[in-house]
Order: C-alpha cells, then sequence, then structure tokens
C-alpha cells in the first residue's frame, strides 16, 4: 500500500459492538509516543471492535506521534511489525493512538476503569488508554480497509479554567499511574514542575487489581523502536559559555519547524524547546528531529540515522561541538541571534558549550 493510499484512510470502522468516545488528544507527554488509529480489543473471548482516529494513521507504512502541538509525524511501521503480516490489509499494531475516533468492546473498557474522572477538560485521555490497553492485556490496531469521515470543529468548545494547564495536569496524572521509573523523563521535559494533579491512589489501585505489565514490558515488547532518554549520553539544555555564558539551543520540534535554522534563546531550565538529547550515535536529538548541517545554516532535520550530516562529537575538555563531516565546530555570533559554524579553535569562547547531565560511560 502507497503513502497516498494509507493517508485516504483516515479512519476505521466503528464496531456495533463497540463504544465510540470522541476526544481529539495532543499532550506535552506524547513527545516521544506514536498516536496511531486503533482497533481496541480486549482480553481473549472478548469481542473486537475496530476502532480509529481522523487524522492521524498508520497504515501498511506509516505511522504517527504527537509532539507539543497538535500536528502529526509520519513514520515507516517497523520491520517486525510488516513481518507478522501476509497482506497490507491485515490490522496493523500500534503502539498509541489519537484518540478522536475508536470503538472498544465495552466491558473491557470498563474493565479497564473507563477514562481517569480526575482528568480535567481535554488532553491524555488517548495515552491513558493506549498503555492500559496494552499493559493490562489487550491491542490496538489499525484496521486498513475501514473508511469513516471525521470532522473537525473550528473552534474548541471547551470553557476552559483560567491559570490551570489542564494538558500538563492530565498528562502527570497519567506519568504517575502508568510510566513507571520512566515518567522521571517526561518530569524533565516540564522542568520537574508537576503542580497540583490531584489523588491518584485509586488508579494505582485499578492497575494493581488488574495485574498490568510494567512499563518498561511496554516499551520492550510494544515499542522497542522508542529512544528513550535514559539512553542518552547527555539530556537537558546546551548552554554556550561565551558571550555572558546564558545562551541555549531553542526550538521547537514541530513538522512546520524543520528544515529551518535552529535558534538561540537566554537558558530558562524549563525543558521544552530547550531540552536536548545526545545520543550514543552522536545525534543531537530533539524527539524525532536531529541537528544537520549541509554547509549552510544548522536546521532541525528528521533523524536518519545514517550519521553523515547529523554526526556530532561534544569534547569534554574543550567543551566544544564538532561536526563529524565539515570537522568545523558549533558556535554563536556576537549578538546571540545565530548559529554558526566555525573552524575549531578551543580557545574561542562562542565555541564553547556545556551539555547537562552528560555521562561519557554511556558512549561504551
Amino acid at each position: 500500500m502507497t503513502t497516498l493510499q494509507a493517508l485516504q484512510l483516515l479512519s476505521l470502522q466503528v464496531g456495533s459492538i463497540g463504544v465510540t468516545v470522541s476526544a481529539t488528544v495532543v499532550s506535552a507527554i506524547a513527545q516521544w509516543f506514536w498516536i496511531v488509529v486503533v482497533s481496541v480489543s480486549g482480553v481473549a473471548g472478548a469481542a473486537t471492535a475496530t476502532s480509529t482516529v481522523g487524522v492521524a494513521a498508520r497504515v501498511a507504512g506509516v505511522a504517527v506521534r504527537t509532539a507539543e502541538v497538535t500536528h502529526f509525524n509520519w513514520h515507516v511501521v517497523p520491520e517486525r511489525e510488516k513481518k507478522r503480516h501476509k497482506n497490507a490489509a491485515e490490522p496493523v499494531h500500534s503502539p498509541t493512538m489519537a484518540g478522536g475516533l475508536f470503538s472498544i468492546d465495552r466491558e473491557f473498557f470498563i474493565k479497564l476503569g473507563t477514562y481517569d474522572s480526575g482528568f480535567d477538560i481535554w488532553g491524555g485521555e488517548n495515552l491513558e488508554l493506549s498503555f492500559k490497553t496494552w499493559m493490562c492485556g489487550g491491542t490496538l490496531e489499525i484496521v486498513p480497509c475501514s473508511h469513516v469521515g471525521h470532522i473537525f470543529r473550528k473552534r474548541s468548545p471547551y470553557r476552559w479554567k483560567a491559570g490551570v494547564n489542564v494538558l500538563k495536569r492530565n498528562s502527570v496524572r497519567l506519568a504517575q499511574v502508568w510510566m513507571d521509573e520512566y515518567a522521571k523523563y517526561y518530569y524533565m521535559r516540564i522542568g520537574n514542575d508537576l503542580g497540583d494533579y490531584g489523588d491518584v491512589s485509586s488508579r494505582k489501585s485499578l492497575r494493581d487489581k488488574l495485574g498490568c505489565k510494567s512499563f518498561k514490558w511496554y516499551l520492550d515488547h510494544v515499542f522497542p523502536e522508542l529512544f528513550i532518554p535514559g539512553d542518552a549520553v547527555a539530556s537537558g539544555e546546551v548552554r554556550n559559555l561565551g558571550y555572558g555564558a546564558n545562551t541555549c539551543l531553542d526550538s521547537p520540534a514541530r513538522k512546520t519547524n524543520l528544515h529551518k535554522a535552529v535558534g538561540l534563546y537566554p537558558c530558562h531550565k524549563l525543558g521544552g524547546n530547550q531540552y536536548w538529547m545526545l545520543s550514543k550515535e552522536g545525534e543531537i536529538r530533539r524527539d524525532e528531529a536531529c541537528l544537520d548541517y549541509a554547509g549552510q545554516d544548522v536546521i532541525l532535520y528528521p533523524c536518519h540515522g545514517s550519521r553523515g550530516n547529523q554526526l556530532w562529537f561534544y569534547i569534554p575538555e574543550t567543551n566544544t561541538i564538532q561536526h563529524g563531516s565539515s570537522k568545523k565546530c558549533l558556535a554563536i555570533s556576537s549578538n546571540r541571534q545565530k548559529l554558526l559554524m566555525e573552524e575549531c579553535n578551543s580557545s574561542a569562547a562562542q565555541q564553547r558549550w556545556r551539555f547537562d547531565n552528560y555521562d561519557p560511560s554511556k558512549l561504551r
């Protein structure tokens, strides 16, 4: 099936047995989770109801992941998943779903505790249902040959609470209950400011009662392709040590920001657009986007894993960041407005950088 055909399959039929729930969800926690069109199935013997979401789909060759805002990135279906199938019309396993349109066996939905009643208004429920479906005995699947139309409203119908970030609140609740030791990576992205997320004891009791698997099991068996921040050689801000030592790499990693010059901004220690990861492969990453230099500006480009223009070496002895193929070093302009590439000079303050949480032992 071609990508064009996949894009045409925006949604799946809603099974007559399941319940249909409308909730388009994008959460900051989904920085590192695919969101896809899914069927949600219960344990053996439960009726299977096909399900879907509107514009997010991973259908016979493509998949999607949410980022900080309402957009999706497309990814190739892993080879391990392709090997499960004899033809492109078979249902495809998916790590998560967008939540806009889907159907689920009613009894299984109730068994899973339906939605978290402590969630406010909008956001996070798609991920909660995705995680607990896999971790508690179910599967999420795309059914490529189904079709459903989905019309989006022009504006939000909800009345938002003043001074409350409901997306973050819901996401913290979700992380507290389902993400185990991996929740810390989400907390780093929000500056470790958890805020008031309410009482989650009943949701943790539900998980214990259901005997659900660990989040590590989910990562190992459902989404082994995911880049785990804990595997990063360094993570956090990338601070330049010249011109006042208060300038950091700062760029959003949305689809619209790809192929554009990477920005600079005063360091704020709040994570977000200043949270970067140095991988063992020498990539400087913002989730699925990597720093890329081809001779002009340093830009964000989808990570491709082939090194080349995306290969960087951090040299802690001189605090320099050297580009693998050009051998030039990363620097900033004197007005701290532009990222530059210069001939390496270890005595040049504008070429000196400090990575947060740098751990060279992870290079081995």
